[in-house]
């Protein structure tokens, strides 16, 4: 209602749904995919891993993130950096590469993440 009333006749908000629920578990195979937007209608795969190795998923101010922090940790930053943006930060690690990777979830993801891994997913 919202939405509808005051974001869509001032916004060109496009919006998508992506069904991340135990259903879909096989079908996806455990895979997280960020897609970068790219102008109105491209999209470009951004980052893709699996849940099973990302080590914690969190607001990057969360003690929690921080502790696993390393140094020399690639970033990969896929947030918008406007002013007030709610950032989440998964740190990731495949065999002995560890990656951060900045973005901005709805909540929607963040309560499906969290129905699949529970001790990874701090809101």
């Amino acid at each position: 209602m919202i939405k509808e009333e005051l974001l869509l006749p001032f916004v060109d908000l496009k919006t998508e749904y992506y069904d991340l629920g135990l259903e879909k578990r096989d079908e996806t195979n455990d895979q997280i995919t960020i897609d970068r937007v790219l102008g109105k209608a491209r999209r470009k795969k951004g980052w893709e891993g699996s849940l099973a190795d990302v080590q914690i998923i969190g607001p990057v101010d969360a003690y929690q993130v921080k502790d696993q922090d390393k140094q020399g940790i690639k970033v990969l930053d896929f947030s918008s950096h406007q002013p007030g943006a709610k950032v989440y930060a998964i740190i990731y690690q495949k065999g002995g590469n560890w990656e951060k990777i900045l973005f901005e979830p709805n909540h929607k993801i963040l309560d499906c993440l969290r129905q699949r891994s529970p001790r990874k997913v701090i809101l």
